[in-house]
């Protein structure tokens, strides 16, 4: 409203809308503060690893949780990580792992919510 009564004034135009109409209605929704947010993360890591001279091992543990820019939108992860080194043989050298990565999505609109 205000940029077309300030066009309107350049024109040599009256007031589109009046003060007193301005007034009446409010001051308005900025959506862009209702619907946008800054966004935290945090992440977490934790491992182990140790043995003996011929067996080792490793593990590791991560979690992330990050929230969107969107309000209700978050990401969340959780990853494992497992590994054995055994040195039972000289000449061979064998390594067994297994990682196992699990995450969830939160959107920030549920599209079955409106149906």
């Amino acid at each position: 409203m205000q940029v077309l009564n300030e066009l309107s004034a350049a024109q040599n135009q009256p007031e589109l809308f009046s003060q007193r109409y301005r007034d009446s209605i409010g001051k308005g929704t900025d959506w862009q503060d209702e619907i946008f947010r800054t966004a935290i993360a945090q992440n977490h890591q934790l491992s182990f690893s140790g043995g003996s001279k011929h067996n080792k091992y490793y593990v590791s543990l991560a979690y992330m949780n990050q929230d969107g820019i969107l309000k209700k939108h978050r990401l969340r992860t959780l990853q494992c990580t497992c590994q054995l080194r055994p040195g039972a043989f000289r000449k061979v050298r064998c390594i067994a792992g297994a990682e196992h990565l699990a995450h969830r999505e939160q959107p920030a609109v549920q599209p079955d919510r409106y149906q």
